[in-house]
């Protein structure tokens, strides 16, 4: 904490006062947050505050913290502000995006409540708000791969993507965080080694496949199982009286006899902006891309059953 109230002197020239909060006032708070921060009463140019530090080594995602946020501005009625250890650049980004207010002792300082900034060393507009469709599918052939290094050729070929599509690709999911990128005349794609710790950091990326739904008598060739079907496959719940497939768009293009309305035909077809059939298991779409595809559902049983296999991956 002592680094925190150096910094402020050394970058702003004024003085933060501080103290812990008490034991009385923390048994207030939900037992999660108390053991993932330290709290402290604090005024900083004559502004009360509630400063939370972050204990643990792994960081969250930043709609954790800006969840966080909301329950200790409910609880205190004051200003929070975090305090990092550390931070990559990319996501100090994102939570500026968020609004929120944080210091990095000797890197950044971002308190908007306070018209506070300095340090920022990431444009916010360089991130992306969602992944390419050929980005996606770079990142899903890591997830369902072993290793963790890739070079671009190999990937060009493993989805016959033109070389330019997969560096256009490498660069969005670089410039999210997701990746590293090494070599000059051979570049080598890296993910990190922590797949699950890499899926909950990308999923606010990634987005789902399903562009469009249509409805069909017969089902098409190259289809694979989707939606509920392929959740009733994967896990305990019941499928519903519809067949739900998925299919390419190059697939879509092909097909004649079909539906845009009637939602009562018996095949419910959905549209993918990449081929389903890439990470198909035994026709079965694969389960991050189901994930994405219903993770809007409003059925709780759905959400269950979703996390589930979600988490099963890891």
């Amino acid at each position: 904490m002592n680094e925190f109230i150096k910094y402020i002197k050394t970058v702003l020239g004024i003085a933060v006062t501080i103290l812990p909060c008490g034991k009385a006032e923390l048994q207030k708070l939900p037992a999660f947050l108390t053991d993932q921060y330290r709290f402290y009463r604090g005024e900083l140019l004559g502004q009360a505050l509630l400063i939370a530090e972050f204990l643990p080594q792994e960081t969250l995602s930043p709609r954790q913290y800006a969840m966080h946020q909301k329950l200790l501005e409910r609880f205190s009625g004051l200003p929070i502000v975090f305090i990092f250890h550390k931070m990559p650049s990319y996501n100090r980004a994102r939570l500026s995006a968020l609004g929120l207010n944080f210091v990095v002792p000797n890197t950044q300082i971002f308190i908007p409540s306070l018209m506070i900034a300095t340090n920022k060393t990431t444009n916010i507009t360089d991130i992306p708000h969602t992944l390419s469709p050929s980005a996606q599918v770079l990142l899903l052939h890591y997830f369902y791969n072993d290793l963790n290094d890739f070079s671009y050729n190999i990937l060009q070929e493993s989805y016959g993507m033109p070389y330019p599509t997969v560096c256009r690709a490498i660069e969005t999911l670089k410039k999210a965080g997701l990746c590293d990128v090494f070599g000059t005349r051979n570049k080598t794609v890296h993910f990190k080694e922590n797949k699950q710790e890499l899926f909950h950091q990308a999923v606010d990326f990634m987005k789902s496949p399903v562009t469009k739904t249509i409805y069909a008598e017969l089902p098409p060739k190259q289809a694979v199982k989707s939606g509920m079907s392929a959740l009733s496959a994967y896990s305990m719940i019941n499928a519903d009286e519809f067949e739900h497939l998925a299919i390419s768009t190059e697939t879509f293009k092909k097909l004649k006899d079909y539906s845009l309305e009637d939602r009562f035909l018996p095949i419910h077809i959905e549209v993918w902006s990449y081929d389903p059939a890439l990470f198909a298991n035994n026709g079965i779409a694969d389960k991050i891309s189901l994930y994405l595809s219903m993770k809007n559902d409003n059925d709780e049983r759905v959400q269950h059953e979703l996390n589930q296999i979600i988490h099963e991956l890891w």
